[in-house]
C-alpha cells in the first residue's frame, strides 16, 4: 500500500493507512488588521485635533475664538426659535382666513383659537425680552392674496467681536403666504484703536 498519495498511482484511492495532514492555522490575516489600524488612524487623529484646538484656545486669539463661537451657537439657536413661530404663524393665519374668508387684522388675533398663547407670538431673537411683546412684522393681506405675498417678517441683529475687530450682523428672514422664506442680510465691521481690549462674543 502506498503511504504517500503522491506515490499513489490512482489519486482517487486512499490506502485505509494514510492520515491526511492536519489543515494549516491561519493568523489574524490582513482582514482584521485593516479595520485595527484605521480605528487607531482615527484615535490618534482625534487626539491630534483635539490638543491642536486646546492649544489654539489657549493661544493669544483663543478667548476670543472660543467666545465669538459660543455667540454663534447663541444665535443659531434663536433663529431656529424665530424660524420655527414663524411656521406656526403662518398656518395660524392661513386657517383663519379659511374660517373667516379675510386675514386677521393683527396678530393677537389669531390668540387663543388658532394659537395657545400671546408667547407664540413672541421670539428669542427680539431684543425685548417680553415674552408678551409681539416680535413679528406683519403686514395684513389682501383678500384673495396671491400666494407669494410677502406679509411676515423678524430681524435678528447679532455682534461677533473678536480681538479688535467686531462684526455687526442683521438678518431680516420673510415669509410669503405659501410659506416661503426669503432672507437678506446686512454686515459691517469696526476695528477698535485702543488695543485687543477682552474679545468677547454676542447675540442680541
Amino acid at each position: 500500500m502506498y503511504s504517500n498519495p503522491q506515490q499513489n498511482p490512482n489519486p482517487g484511492f486512499q490506502s485505509p493507512n494514510y492520515q491526511a495532514p492536519p489543515p494549516k492555522k491561519s493568523g489574524p490575516g490582513c482582514w482584521l488588521w485593516v479595520p485595527v489600524g484605521c480605528l487607531a488612524i482615527v484615535i490618534i487623529s482625534a487626539i491630534v485635533i483635539g490638543v491642536g484646538v486646546k492649544t489654539a484656545l489657549q493661544g493669544p486669539g483663543g478667548k476670543g475664538f472660543s467666545s465669538s463661537f459660543g455667540g454663534i451657537m447663541q444665535n443659531a439657536a434663536k433663529m431656529a426659535d424665530g424660524m420655527a413661530k414663524l411656521q406656526a404663524i403662518n398656518t395660524a393665519t392661513k386657517q383663519y382666513y379659511q374660517d373667516n374668508q379675510t386675514y386677521p387684522a393683527s396678530l393677537p388675533q389669531l390668540v387663543p383659537k388658532y394659537l395657545p398663547s400671546v408667547t407664540s407670538l413672541h421670539s428669542t431673537v427680539d431684543p425685548n425680552q417680553s415674552p408678551t411683546h409681539v416680535s413679528f412684522k406683519y403686514t395684513r393681506p389682501a383678500n384673495n392674496a396671491p400666494p407669494s405675498t410677502i406679509y411676515l417678517s423678524f430681524t435678528d441683529s447679532y455682534t461677533m467681536t473678536m480681538g479688535p475687530s467686531t462684526q455687526h450682523i442683521s438678518q431680516t428672514i420673510q415669509m410669503s403666504l405659501d410659506g416661503k422664506t426669503n432672507t437678506s442680510q446686512t454686515q459691517s465691521s469696526t476695528v477698535s484703536t485702543g488695543g485687543t481690549g477682552s474679545p468677547t462674543g454676542t447675540a442680541n
